[in-house]
């Protein structure tokens, strides 16, 4: 070591990190920088190996420059930037002595070389337990646009940061979560923490990036990225600690973890064990289920994230919220084949949902995604819980086009009575069967022979009316309930806004009396040294007048104005206090229906699967007739019975069309089809036939053909032959 160096050394304030090439110092060194080495070192030669050249490197609070020097001997071109005299006379005579290496250090401060970037100036940026003074200096939410500057004009960022528990100075200006420092970036993950020599508490190592997804093996550039797992998404789900990356042929997900006395959150292990559930199920999908492919996946002590093959395509939510047209029957289709594979397998997805399915542009059919939600467990995660009863909720939201997650339980509606023909007829006969009886097997099979069921399961009993109208109640209950809570926030926003004006105005008060007082006060003090002549005094003491009275004017506005908000004031918090009552009135009835509705469906589940009444069905059903042959006479009696013969006749042949056919042509044949029809229509008159395209056109060539005057003399002849016997 020369003399120089070693002088050099001897006058710094602290010897901060390792200094490069000479162990002689390692022991006095303030901490350790090896280790910290080790994991930068790893996250360059990714980044090398990517772009396939040395890397440009910036080292924002280069400190003696260890790492600025040790990236150098990796080949980079580095850039090391201290604000301190001292560490910089270290660094250069450091660069010095190995001249082979392509660094530079210069005296700056890191604001304004950040102001001063351009995009692509610089492959990489470290900057290691620098950012806190900056924050206690500038603020959070200045020193966190600079961040995302940062990011914006470099591949990665690899930050070092301090906590806010430790104790000391500038402890108080950080964050609670350290990570809230980098949020505005895209893409962030934990890659380590390290003790210092300040405190026992470890900080957290970062690497940042708006342009790359950077993992373990995977890298790559990525299109898009949000912090929602779609744009339904109301709010922030999930705290906050997903983020999802789009590439060309990639998705992403990233969770992070967040523990509480060494503890996951729920957050926490809820993302623990949806990730592990989706990487199980990708790596071994029933057969008969496509997957995308599986590219990498791991969990660590931070985070946890998966990278698969994209499914080029959009959501359903998302083409309904276009209004785009969608093959609703191939989508039922699509969707129910694949839970009927999920359920042979033992599984079950929980949240089926619009922005749940995808339509594959590339393979034109619809795929059920969120892995993660698919388990062994027959439950839906939300409400109404009962996975075929959410089902049907999913259904009638399809149809009736209804994606907004802007509500307190599902918009869509349980019962299948209202839905369009044929999908009521589907989910009818279905509601028919037991519940116990219920399966996607069956659901699927339903559908299949949607256009064969008859119309007969659409009739409403008093049970089902009355489901309606609780359904329906409670939907009011649950607009009025958003309306409440919309009201509440305004109110709210009111009284924020009503006591900031009464703070403003107590400041302007009491900033005019202290500029009074002072003028007094010079006044008489003017007076008591006789710098002020009776007639200057006069002048002074008349314009100080007319301030006080102006102010007097001023203060009497300003107290009416602050007795006249308080009074709005205390208003508004008494329509709050009535709103939330109300909410809670809201709520309370919700939950009293809810609970009777559960109740009375359970007692009528219990009497239908009774002994008793199975054994009374003989009696329930001669008693029944006896009073309805009294009611309405053997003749009335006689033609319903022929009634319900015709509908099971009618619902028969419709299941099955070859007898149908058979049937139709013994008709025709023996010349009763038309007493038959119009016999049929004269039972049921309320049946509207509806007319098919096809049946159109027949009706139009029969009545040209009736209409025979455009028709030559030899067609006449052989149309009246071929009729005659009709």
């Amino acid at each position: 070591m020369n003399a120089n160096l070693e002088s050099l050394i001897s006058d710094l304030p602290e010897i901060y990190q390792t200094i490069f090439g000479h162990e002689k110092w390692n022991d006095a060194s303030s901490r350790d920088c090896s280790i910290r080495l080790a994991i930068i070192t790893e996250q360059y030669q990714k980044l090398e190996k990517s772009l396939q050249r040395p890397l440009r490197v910036l080292d924002l609070g280069c400190a003696q420059g260890f790492f600025s020097l040790s990236l150098a001997k990796l080949g980079a071109t580095v850039r090391g930037i201290d604000f301190l005299p001292a560490n910089i006379l270290v660094c250069q005579a450091l660069a010095d002595e190995n001249p082979d290496l392509d660094v530079t250090f210069e005296v700056g401060r890191i604001e304004e070389v950040i102001k001063s970037l351009t995009e692509n100036d610089y492959d990489m940026v470290i900057g290691l337990s620098v950012f806190h003074h900056i924050v206690h200096e500038h603020g959070l939410a200045q020193v966190k646009q600079w961040i995302k500057r940062l990011a914006d004009c470099t591949v990665i960022l690899i930050m070092e940061l301090a906590l806010r528990e430790e104790p000391l100075y500038w402890g108080a200006s950080l964050p609670e979560n350290p990570a809230e420092l980098i949020d505005l970036c895209a893409f962030y993950r934990q890659i380590g923490e390290f003790e210092t020599h300040l405190s026992h508490i470890n900080r957290p190592m970062y690497l940042i990036s708006n342009k790359i997804v950077i993992l373990d093996s995977f890298i790559s550039a990525f299109d898009s990225w949000r912090n929602t797992p779609h744009s339904a998404t109301d709010g922030h789900p999930h705290e906050g600690a997903r983020r999802y990356y789009f590439g060309e042929s990639f998705v992403c997900k990233f969770f992070t973890f967040q523990q509480i006395g060494n503890k996951d959150t729920y957050q926490s292990q809820r993302n623990r064990e949806e990730l592990t559930r989706e990487v199980q199920f990708l790596n071994d999908p029933p057969e008969g289920f496509n997957v995308p492919t599986l590219i990498e996946s791991k969990t660590s002590k931070y985070d946890s994230w998966l990278v698969m093959e994209r499914i080029h395509g959009e959501l359903v939510s998302s083409l309904l919220d276009k209004k785009q047209a969608i093959n609703i029957d191939n989508l039922l289709t699509d969707l129910l084949s694949q839970l009927v594979v999920l359920e042979k397998a033992g599984l079950y997805h929980d949240d089926i949902r619009l922005w749940n399915i995808i339509y594959d542009q590339d393979n034109k059919c619809f795929s059920l995604i969120d892995y993660g939600s698919i388990s062994s467990v027959k439950q839906d995660c939300g409400w109404p819980f009962n996975i075929f009863l959410s089902f049907f909720v999913f259904v009638n939201e399809l149809l009736s086009k209804v994606s907004d997650k802007k509500v307190i339980w599902r918009k869509g509606y349980i019962n299948p009575f209202l839905l369009p023909e044929p999908y009521n007829h589907w989910l009818s006969a279905l509601w028919q069967e037991s519940a116990d009886n219920w399966s996607f097997s069956l659901i699927k099979q339903l559908f299949e022979e949607k256009n064969n069921l008859p119309a007969n399961y659409t009739k409403f009993s008093g049970m089902e009316n009355w489901i309606v109208a609780q359904e329906k109640l409670s939907f009011f209950l649950q607009d009025e309930e958003i309306t409440n809570r919309k009201s509440i926030v305004h109110l709210n926003n009111v009284v924020a806004s009503l006591t900031t004006m009464l703070n403003n105005i107590q400041i302007t008060l009491n900033d005019q009396i202290k500029i009074n007082e002072s003028s007094l006060l010079k006044l008489q003090q003017d007076v008591e040294s006789g710098k002020v002549g009776n007639e200057g005094m006069a002048s002074e003491l008349k314009l100080l007048t007319d301030k006080v009275c102006k102010l007097d004017i001023g203060t009497n506005e300003i107290n009416s104005t602050a007795e006249n908000s308080r009074l709005e004031i205390d208003k508004s918090f008494a329509d709050i206090a009535q709103l939330n009552a109300k909410v809670d009135g809201l709520v309370e009835t919700i939950r009293h229906l809810e609970a009777d509705n559960i109740k009375t469906n359970a007692q009528n589940q219990a009497i239908l699967n009774s002994r008793s009444w199975m054994i009374t069905k003989p009696y329930r059903y001669f008693g029944l007739q006896i009073k309805l042959l009294r009611q309405y006479g053997f003749k009335q009696r006689i033609k319903h019975l022929v009634k319900r013969i015709i509908i099971i006749l009618t619902a028969f042949l419709q299941r099955h069309p070859s007898y149908k056919n058979k049937v139709v042509t013994v008709l025709h044949k023996t010349g009763l089809y038309r007493i038959a029809y119009k016999y049929y229509r004269r039972v049921f008159p309320h049946v509207v036939y509806q007319s098919t395209e096809q049946d159109i056109n027949d009706a139009k060539i029969d009545t040209q053909l009736r209409s025979l005057d455009a028709v030559p003399d030899e067609v006449k002849e052989i149309y009246k032959m071929i009729t005659k016997d009709k």
